[in-house]
């Protein structure tokens, strides 16, 4: 037994380096694949957050678009003059200018905002707004608008579903993204057309939301107001 003793060794400073080194290197890839694991939570977090945020969005702007003769009140009826029609909607759209506390109506082509508010267009004191936020600071929220004259839609088997000219159809885009984008390069002045796919293209999108709401003017269908039967 004393002779087994004598024979034992400890632990050279070599192989207690070699040791050392062996635990540096295991607890770096645990340490990589916890940050990863973070990184991936965090930004899966965020990606839910702007999907609900998305869909609340589009739950408001429902409820807008289904307001008794909101769209009667806001001149829709027939070839109104005095508005733009290309740039006139429904839905209002608010940021807080410069930092204030005070609401104002997002501007077509300039940026948006990390938290913005929603009501309609006949909202003029903006009583009715929504809020809308999100966590990360550094995401801003757009809303796009357009409407399309004599467009041509798919019924819900893939069939061309080709709409009546007594109806307006407005596609609206949510858009999340980072530092800022030059919307007047994707908007088309003389038509009021966006280039949607192009802007979901953009590298600071984050991420990007459409729905398409609808009315249809019976009133000018029937021949009671003026009117081509084109919007």
């Amino acid at each position: 037994m004393q002779k087994m003793l004598k024979e034992e060794r400890g632990v050279s400073i070599p192989e207690l380096l070699g040791i050392i080194a062996v635990l540096g290197i295991v607890l770096a890839l645990m340490s990589g694949i916890f940050l990863s694991i973070v990184k991936t939570t965090t930004i899966q977090g965020q990606k839910v957050e702007m999907q609900q945020t998305a869909n609340n969005l589009v739950v408001q702007l429902e409820k807008i678009s289904k307001i008794d003769g909101i769209y009667e009140q806001a001149g829709y009826l027939g070839k109104f003059v005095g508005i733009d029609w290309k740039q006139a909607h429904i839905f209002k759209p608010l940021v807080q200018e410069n930092g204030s506390d005070e609401w104002v109506e997002m501007s077509l082509t300039g940026q948006g905002a990390n938290q913005v508010a929603l009501t309609d267009i006949n909202d003029t004191l903006n009583q009715s707004k929504e809020m809308f936020k999100i966590k990360d600071p550094a995401i801003k929220i757009k809303i796009l608008q357009q409407k399309n004259e004599n467009e041509v839609t798919k019924t819900l088997y893939g069939t061309p579903n080709y709409r009546d000219t007594f109806s307006i159809q407005t596609t609206v885009m949510i858009l999340f993204y980072k530092e800022e984008i030059n919307f007047t390069d994707y908007y088309q002045t003389s038509t009021g057309y966006w280039k949607f796919e192009e802007i979901k293209q953009h590298p600071n999108v984050v991420y990007s939301r459409e729905a398409m709401f609808y009315y249809r003017d019976d009133a000018k269908s029937k021949g009671e107001i003026p009117g081509n039967g084109r919007w």
